[in-house]
């Protein structure tokens, strides 16, 4: 996997005042607790734009899980079957104060054939 991640604000400029910075980052190189932007999501997702975790349509991660005992892509059905139950309870057990819902990033059918097989959950809050 190619990990890719460009800068977009200048570092320096963190240091010196309290702007934010919005990184474009390859949707592989996220961890639980990081945060992207919803509203810039493409159908098919290789990047997403991470970003502080405030303000606007913001997404935080809440974690990965593991299709690799699949030898067939199971299709959007699915994903979205097992998902819906996994990621609703991972977050739970976040232990969250605040309403939330939640989503996931699956490969697409074409990654899904170049060996991709982790799922993202993610939630957002109400």
């Amino acid at each position: 996997m190619h990990v890719r991640l460009v800068l977009l604000a200048a570092i320096a400029a963190l240091a010196v005042s309290s702007c934010s910075v919005i990184l474009e980052a390859d949707v592989q190189i996220l961890e639980p607790g990081d945060c992207f932007d919803l509203d810039k999501l493409p159908d098919e997702v290789g990047s997403v734009q991470r970003r502080p975790c405030f303000g606007g349509n913001i997404a935080r991660v809440a974690g990965w899980t593991d299709f690799s005992d699949y030898d067939e892509y199971p299709g959007m059905r699915e994903f979205n079957g097992i998902l819906a139950n996994w990621c609703s309870r991972f977050v739970d057990d976040l232990e969250t104060s605040v309403q939330y819902t939640v989503g996931w990033l699956v490969p697409t059918e074409a990654s899904w054939g170049e060996g991709e097989r982790q799922a993202l959950c993610y939630y957002t809050a109400q």
